[in-house]
């Protein structure tokens, strides 16, 4: 079998050898680039949508977002002293009920209504000052300027996190 193959390949080579020299290859021009090609048109269209629909969606979310940045610019007021601190448990209920509803969120009232804060939020700790909270609505009572950073400081993080 390999006296065979041996054959075949002096064959091969006398042939190779024989042949007319047929000189230099002859390569075509280089292909010039062009965004010409239908595929650079369908790719651009498309990257166009896709560009519209994320920038459609950021604006979506940033309008659907707006209640929360003038309700921390309120909380902000309020720590800042522009605005007396009772005013931070209106900006939460009035925050509450624009996301939740007023049949859901208006009668609720003293614990109830911390505990509806601490569970619409995850890290917030309201009933903790639900006394405080309590004797401030009802009875004018302001709480110490630590339990008053306190209150702010969760009101700011529920306006932030809760739930929709």
């Amino acid at each position: 079998m390999s006296l065979y193959f041996a054959h075949i390949t002096q064959q091969a080579d006398s042939l190779v050898q024989s042949a007319v020299p047929l000189g230099q290859l002859q390569e075509p021009p280089p292909v010039s680039f062009s965004f010409e090609a239908t595929g650079w048109h369908v790719l651009a269209w498309v990257l166009l949508v896709l560009a519209i629909v994320v920038a459609a969606l950021f604006y979506r979310n940033y309008k659907r977002n707006a209640y929360r940045r003038n309700a921390l610019e309120e909380l902000r007021k309020v720590g800042d002293g522009t605005h007396p601190f009772p005013h931070a448990l209106v900006v939460l209920k009035s925050v509450a009920i624009q996301v939740f509803s007023r049949e859901k969120v208006g009668a609720l009232h003293g614990e109830e209504w911390c505990a509806f804060l601490e569970k619409t939020a995850n890290g917030v700790s309201f009933l903790a000052f639900s006394n405080e909270i309590r004797a401030l609505v009802y009875k004018d009572e302001v709480p110490s300027q630590e339990v008053q950073s306190a209150i702010l400081s969760n009101a700011k993080m529920w306006v932030k996190s809760h739930a929709r």
